[in-house]
């Protein structure tokens, strides 16, 4: 999760520094940047300081918030921070905090430790030596020898070793995950959240958490442009969401067909058999162990051919039960009704 919300703040400090904006200027063009959008707000309170580039006060300065400063930020809670350590955690948080990398939790506690004085003890220094330590001996992202250049609160940054880039790599998402019922609500909210680390850019990430929000309240699907032209792994979001809203989803099934056909001819199938066409009765119905089997089976059923007419009585008696659980199919189930007495008829049953 760190490696993630630094890029973002790498994309932010981007954006504040490399086109000269005036110092003035430089959070109004942040807060508006995808990344900034999707940052968790604790990341956000180091940025913040690194934007205003903090100096260390000094002995004589008051770091402590006054008496009335507290007293006015109780009564607006819920509003706008006053500050960037609103969102900063506390001591005792970033402590216990094991989700975060180390070049965090020094951060955080130097930032405290700096702003916050009557907060330090000699327990949080011997967490401080530690987490120094671990900094050191293992390196921290390039980020921070930036956010350290930035703000004197962190510059001891600076003297740390950058560590190797990881590979950035979605093999540990298995996009057979996406293999479910798109009109199944349940199906698609879980599939989405289970296959969104394929997203990388913070506009991608922003335009799934509306699609996960539209899903959750069972509102109509509005998907960004952002999600349906993904390519590579990623493109099976695209299909699955371009299929539930009711938008053509070929472009992004020949994309999911370059890494993995199966899929891609399944839902391929999908979105012929919702149009009418069946190429293949066996292959578009004998699949039916997945959400996208048991889909391809009911819109095969909802567009039967005459061939139905030489399948057994049973066979027949099952696509009835198919049609009975769609809603509005009161046309083709008589209609099969009828076939299934001629069947039973022309069998002798």
């Amino acid at each position: 999760m760190s490696r993630l919300q630094e890029e973002h703040v790498s994309n932010c400090l981007d954006i504040a520094f490399k086109a000269n904006i005036p110092k003035q200027q430089r959070k109004a063009r942040v807060a508006k940047s995808p990344d900034w959008l999707i940052m968790e707000k604790k990341w956000r309170s180091i940025l913040t300081l690194a934007l205003d580039e903090t100096e260390i006060p000094g002995d004589d300065d008051d770091v402590t918030p006054s008496r009335n400063h507290r007293m006015m930020r109780r009564r607006n809670r819920g509003t706008t921070p006053k500050s960037a350590l609103d969102w900063l955690p506390n001591n005792d948080a970033i402590a216990a905090d094991e989700s975060e990398s180390n070049a965090f939790k020094l951060a955080v506690l130097l930032i405290n430790k700096q702003l916050k004085r009557g907060d330090w003890s000699d327990d949080l220094t011997t967490l401080e030596n530690a987490t120094r330590e671990h900094c050191l001996s293992e390196g921290v992202h390039k980020i921070w020898h930036t956010l350290g250049q930035k703000t004197a609160l962190l510059a001891q940054f600076n003297a740390f070793p950058v560590a190797k880039k990881k590979t950035k790599s979605s093999a540990k998402v298995d996009i057979n995950l996406g293999r479910i019922d798109v009109f199944d609500n349940h199906q698609l909210g879980n599939a989405i959240s289970a296959l969104s680390p394929l997203c990388k850019d913070a506009a991608q990430q922003i335009a799934i958490q509306k699609v996960q929000s539209q899903i959750s309240t069972n509102r109509g699907l509005e998907v960004s442009a952002d999600l349906l032209g993904l390519t590579g792994k990623a493109s099976i979001i695209s299909v699955i969401l371009a299929i539930a809203s009711g938008e053509s989803a070929e472009e992004a099934i020949k994309q999911l067909a370059k890494v993995n056909q199966n899929l891609a001819d399944e839902f391929s199938d999908l979105t012929k058999l919702m149009d009418g066409i069946i190429d293949d009765w066996t292959t578009s119905t004998s699949n039916t162990d997945t959400g996208l089997g048991r889909a391809r089976l009911r819109f095969a059923w909802l567009n039967f051919p005459e061939s139905v007419k030489e399948l057994s009585p049973e066979e027949i008696a099952a696509g009835i039960e198919v049609l009975k659980s769609i809603p509005n199919a009161h046309v083709q189930l008589q209609n099969l009704s009828w076939i299934h007495l001629s069947a039973l008829a022309r069998t002798g049953k």
